[in-house]
């Protein structure tokens, strides 16, 4: 509450009165010297300030903007893999042991990594709405894609759902890799025995496939 500032009344003047000679028959006497001035008064106390009044309440919370896109929605260029250069080196030593002259294994390897340097997607769009497209003019590919138990799944467009991979997306790089296990149960399922020992040949001291991939700037 506030309290209205008050000046005090300075002190007040002293008068001199002219005195007269009280006499019956004299004149007046002369006008006596004036008083000295008064003493002004202290200043009076500055009144007290009001307290700060209260915040008013706070404003309501804009709307939110939609979640971010999944890191992995965008088109991924393929760049390439851990196990063409360890296959070939495989290949080699089994055409050696065939008893291949080394030279001529040497070229046989040398022509492999040349025709599987592509090997893997060429060009794949995740799209934010679960569906993706494999960009390759020999063979396109459409399906779905999610994620399961931290896995990616592909379904094809003919329903064939693919063996899980892992990922991972470290800024623009994308890396898809599946266990060997797991891809060898795929491509074997129905082989015979010889098929199963030339695969066990082909990918000896490998755990798992890995493909790369950069994002593409639109």
């Amino acid at each position: 509450m506030y309290r209205h500032n008050y000046i005090p009344w300075a002190a007040l003047l002293t008068i001199a009165f002219v005195l007269t000679v009280t006499g019956c028959e004299g004149k007046p006497g002369p006008v006596g010297p004036a008083g000295p001035q008064g003493v002004a008064g202290p200043q009076g106390v500055k009144g007290d300030q009001g307290d700060t009044g209260q915040a008013g309440p706070q404003g309501p919370e804009g709307p939110q903007g939609p979640p971010p896109p999944h890191p992995l929605v965008g088109t991924w260029v393929y760049e390439g893999n851990n196990f063409v250069v360890k296959v070939a080196e495989n290949l080699r030593a089994y055409l050696v042991g065939e008893g291949v002259p080394d030279t001529t294994a040497a070229e046989i390897a040398a022509e492999f990594v040349d025709g599987a340097s592509s090997f893997g997607f060429p060009a794949i769009t995740f799209n934010a709405d679960g569906t993706y497209t494999v960009a390759d003019p020999e063979a396109p590919e459409t399906g779905t894609w999610k994620r399961e138990g931290g896995r990616l799944v592909l379904i094809d467009s003919e329903g064939t759902r693919q063996p899980p991979f892992d990922f991972s997306v470290a800024g623009d790089r994308l890396t898809l890799s599946i266990p060997l296990a797991g891809f060898r149960a795929g491509v074997l399922e129905g082989e015979d025995e010889e098929a199963s020992m030339l695969f066990d040949l082909a990918f000896a001291g490998i755990d798992a496939l890995a493909f790369t991939f950069t994002r593409k700037v639109e």
